[in-house]
C-alpha cells in the first residue's frame, strides 16, 4: 500500500473493559497485519478486573502497539476521551473490540481526505458474519454531514476525528460532566459534533476502515424500576441535549454560527418521535404498536372527533370554558418555534 507521506497519520484507538477473550483476538489480527507507519494503533484498557490489561501486555509487548491502563473505570465516555487524549495522530478512530480492520479502507481514506480541512469523517459500518457474508449496519455517501443527520451520524464505530478540533471542543468536558451527567455519559461524541457542525467540515465518506466481527452483550444496560427504565433516561438526555445546544449558542458570537445552532435545536426538537418511539420499541414492543398507531390518519381523526365532540359539549354549557380550550390547542400548535 503506497502512501504518501504528507498525509496526516490516524490513530486507531481500542477502548476495552473486561472482555479480555475480544481484545486478545483484536490484537492477534492485528499483528498478522502489514500496518503502515503512518498508523497508529493504541489500546486503552478501562480498569478491568479479568486480567484483560496482563494479556494486551503480553500480546503488545515487542510491537508497535501501545498499551495503557485507566487506573480508575471511566466509564464508556471517559475512555473514549482518554483516546483522543493519548492519540499522537491527527486523526482518531475510535474502534470497539468487536471490530477488525480493513487496510484498503486506510488507503482510501488517506486519499480522500488529502488537502481537505475535516473536523470529523463518518465512515461505513459493516458487520461480517462467519468471515463470508458482509451485512451494512450504516453505508452512506461521500458528503457533507448536515444537522438533519445527526442522529445517525452519532455513533462511534467508524468515526474518524480530528483529533485538536475534538479536543479542543470537550476543554470543558470537567464542567460538561456535571452540567450534563446523562448526555455526557453515553452521548460524547454528539456533543463534539454539536460543536463541530457549524464549520461546515463534518463528511459522511463510502468507504469502511473497521469491521464487526464478534460480538458481546451490552455493558449498558438499563436496571428496571418504577418509572419506564428506557424512557426515561432517554427523555433525559433530550432535556440535556437541547439545553447543551442552548449553552453553546450563549458562547457564540457570530450570527451564522448561533442561526445554524438554532436551527439545530428545532430539527432535535422535530426528531422527538422517532426518538421516544424507539425508546418504547425497546421497553415494551406492545406498548410500541399503539403507539405508532396513534399517528396514522385513523388515530388522528379520532382523536380529533373526541376533541370536537368536547368543545361542542362544553359550549352548550359553558362558551368561555370552550373558547378557552380551543385557544390553549391553537397555542400549543402554532406556538413560535422560531423563539425556542
Amino acid at each position: 500500500m503506497v502512501i504518501k507521506k504528507n498525509i496526516p497519520k490516524l490513530t486507531i484507538g481500542y477502548a476495552t473493559h473486561n472482555r479480555k477473550h475480544l481484545i486478545t483476538n483484536r490484537l492477534k489480527a492485528i499483528n498478522a497485519l502489514k500496518i503502515p507507519f503512518e498508523v497508529e494503533i493504541i489500546v486503552i484498557d478501562n480498569a478491568s478486573t479479568d486480567g484483560t490489561y496482563e494479556a494486551i501486555k503480553d500480546l503488545t509487548n515487542r510491537t508497535k502497539i501501545k498499551a495503557y491502563r485507566n487506573n480508575n473505570n471511566l466509564g464508556f465516555s471517559g475512555n473514549f476521551i482518554e483516546i483522543l487524549k493519548r492519540a499522537s495522530g491527527d486523526y482518531v478512530l475510535w474502534s470497539s473490540d468487536e471490530d477488525e480492520i480493513n487496510l484498503k479502507g486506510i488507503e482510501s481514506l488517506f486519499k480522500w481526505i488529502e488537502g481537505k480541512e475535516l473536523d470529523v469523517v463518518f465512515l461505513n459500518h459493516y458487520q461480517k458474519i462467519n468471515l463470508k457474508k458482509i451485512i451494512a449496519t450504516r453505508k452512506n455517501k461521500s458528503r457533507l454531514l448536515y444537522q438533519e443527520d445527526l442522529w445517525g451520524g452519532c455513533h462511534l464505530p467508524g468515526a474518524v476525528w480530528n483529533r485538536k478540533v475534538a479536543i479542543k471542543s470537550i476543554k470543558d468536558w470537567g464542567k460538561l460532566k456535571i452540567r450534563f451527567p446523562q448526555l455526557s455519559k453515553y452521548y460524547p461524541n454528539l456533543m463534539i459534533l454539536i460543536r463541530m457542525l457549524p464549520n461546515y467540515k463534518s463528511y459522511f465518506f463510502n468507504e469502511h476502515i473497521t469491521y464487526q466481527v464478534e460480538y458481546a452483550k451490552s455493558q449498558h444496560i438499563s436496571k428496571p424500576g418504577l418509572q419506564y427504565y428506557h424512557l426515561n433516561p432517554r427523555w433525559l438526555q433530550h432535556i440535556e441535549l437541547l439545553d447543551f445546544i442552548s449553552s453553546c449558542i450563549k458562547l457564540e458570537k457570530k450570527p451564522s454560527r448561533i442561526k445554524y445552532l438554532q436551527s439545530l435545536k428545532r430539527s432535535l426538537n422535530e426528531n422527538l418521535y422517532s426518538f421516544l418511539s424507539e425508546a418504547i420499541r425497546q421497553e415494551e414492543p406492545y406498548l410500541y404498536s399503539y403507539f405508532i398507531r396513534s399517528h396514522t390518519p385513523n388515530y388522528l381523526i379520532k382523536r380529533w372527533y373526541k376533541l370536537i365532540k368536547l368543545v361542542f359539549k362544553s359550549f352548550l354549557e359553558d362558551p368561555s370554558l370552550a373558547l378557552d380550550r380551543i385557544k390553549k390547542r391553537l397555542k400549543v400548535r402554532y406556538v413560535d418555534h422560531k423563539k425556542i
